[in-house]
């Protein structure tokens, strides 16, 4: 087996997520891997941070095909050659790892390369936002919020993030893979854009959140109003502590 030397990406992802260049950066690369294993014919089944490492020369290696299922023979194999033979789990089976999940893996569901395009959207998700977009505190409820809840926004968790890589992290999610990218060949091309984009400067982000401007006092405002007006308005005295008042100038 090849020793690859290097961190895996759970090593790398620290709570606010990696830079954007490099998030972008690495998941090309992990496009790219899952787009020809799929050429292949094969499913990875277990993508999930862990399974991906970034070796010194920061080349992308998707490891642990444990799980994997072949789905077709490659094109050029006969029907004979061992390399063709299928690695099958019976539907209703749920293997992998449950927060990173499809809906359809975690339902014992018949996969297909769909699957691993939603998997690889909840390791973008946890790239960009440090977050996993569906762990909560057991599995059980982890199961129901892949099934049923939808990500918070990971704008919301990251600020900055493009608007472009937030649907591509969208249209990952979709519950329903009819929704979804449906090859991993055309995110690859959307991943990349956004990379060339973010490398040249072209790429368009997020505004940070704007300030919350500074709300006067009601008192202060109304105070200001009646001086003003003067003494004539009859809101305050006209003696001398009014005209002290009027000729004291406020901040």
């Amino acid at each position: 087996m090849e020793w690859v030397s290097g961190k895996t990406l759970a090593q790398l992802i620290g709570r606010k997520g990696l830079p954007l260049r490099d998030a972008l950066k690495h998941a090309v690369g992990i496009a790219s891997a899952l787009a020809a294993a799929h050429r292949a014919g094969i499913l990875h089944r277990d993508l999930k941070p862990a399974n991906i490492m970034v070796n010194d020369a920061g080349q992308v290696k998707v490891l642990d095909f444990g799980l994997a299922k072949r789905t077709q023979r490659a094109a050029g194999e006969d029907a004979g050659s061992t390399h063709a033979m299928e690695l099958e789990t019976d539907t209703g089976a749920v293997l992998g790892t449950v927060a990173y999940m499809s809906p359809e893996q975690a339902e014992g569901k018949k996969l297909d390369a769909r699957s691993d395009i939603f998997s690889f959207g909840v390791v973008l998700y946890e790239m960009v936002t440090g977050k996993r977009a569906f762990e909560r505190g057991s599995t059980a409820a982890t199961l129901a919020a892949i099934l049923n809840e939808e990500p918070k926004a990971p704008g919301e968790l990251a600020g900055g993030l493009p608007p472009d890589l937030e649907k591509v992290l969208t249209r990952c999610l979709r519950k329903d893979p009819a929704r979804r990218f449906q090859h991993m060949e055309d995110l690859e091309v959307a991943l990349e854009e956004l990379k060339e984009a973010s490398v040249s400067g072209e790429l368009v982000t997020a505004g940070p959140a704007r300030p919350k401007r500074f709300r006067k006092l009601p008192w202060a405002a109304g105070m200001a109003l009646l001086l003003a007006a003067g003494p004539e308005s009859g809101s305050l005295d006209s003696g001398p502590r009014s005209q002290k008042l009027r000729s004291c100038p406020f901040p």
